[in-house]
């Protein structure tokens, strides 16, 4: 496998922030499942580095919540895991989302008739993309995936401030994650998605600072509701197994040879 270093030497400033962007895309499309225990000599044999990036890219995903410690070794370096996956979280984190960028969507009163006529034809173009995906016998999950993230990313990135941004921004991860990972399980039936970003569109146009904020929630918080009942249904606990013995190095192994066979 060609170093990682040399990999990302122009798209990353260091191999730390290399290693932290790889580990960060294979936990969140479920390449690293949770239980899945992760080391320094583990992600540093795993990706072709060095130990010292390595434990920097650990610090930063436990820092977000991607990894947790399950316990300390007698040296004082911490194991790490990945982090579980709970129906309390998911709730937690999508009202967390839906409160944010309804206050973002609270912004379209600003602006004027053309302003927001423009945006929501880009949010309809954006919504006819990802439900044309979403109808098709065989999606393609890292598309619709991606054609979803799109449909919101184009009302933040018209009206959210810098502070807002930086907020949304910081549960990016997480939520991708439960997306990413259960969103084959709430398809193939997305009406109820549909019809939430319809009412975002048609209240974008309206320019009403009230119901725009309450649709971009609705959608949100509806969103929560559909995870975590799938969530409870699927019984992530019992699925993964927890941070049982069995989740031992061979694990970590065994997404090193994935990753030199890419």
């Amino acid at each position: 496998m060609t170093s990682l270093a040399a990999r990302h030497v122009r798209r990353e400033p260091t191999i730390a922030a290399a290693i932290y962007d790889e580990l960060r895309g294979m936990i969140v499309r479920g390449r690293l499942m949770p239980g899945t225990r992760l080391t320094e000599a583990d992600v540093a044999q795993g990706l072709d580095a060095s130990r010292t990036p390595a434990r920097e890219a650990l610090r930063r995903l436990a820092q977000e919540g991607l990894i947790v410690p399950t316990s300390a070794e007698p040296n004082g370096k911490v194991r790490h895991a990945v982090a579980p996956m709970t129906a309390a979280e998911a709730r937690e984190l999508y009202m967390a989302a839906g409160a944010l960028e309804g206050l973002v969507a609270r912004e379209v009163a600003g602006l004027d008739v053309a302003g927001r006529r423009l945006l929501a034809q880009q949010l309809g173009r954006a919504e006819d993309a990802f439900e044309r995906e979403a109808r098709r016998k065989a999606s393609d999950w890292d598309r619709l995936f991606e054609l979803h993230h799109a449909f919101h990313r184009t009302l933040i990135d018209r009206l959210a401030g810098p502070k807002l941004r930086t907020l949304l921004e910081s549960l990016r991860w997480q939520l991708d994650r439960y997306e990413y990972f259960y969103a084959p399980l709430l398809g193939p039936d997305f009406e109820p998605t549909f019809a939430e970003h319809a009412l975002i569109i048609k209240t974008v146009a309206a320019g009403k600072a009230d119901p725009a904020e309450r649709a971009v929630r609705g959608n949100w918080f509806g969103g929560a509701k559909r995870l975590a009942a799938v969530i409870d249904h699927v019984d992530v606990p019992s699925l993964f197994g927890g941070f049982s013995s069995s989740m031992a190095r061979a694990d970590w192994s065994g997404q090193q040879v994935k990753l030199r066979q890419r």
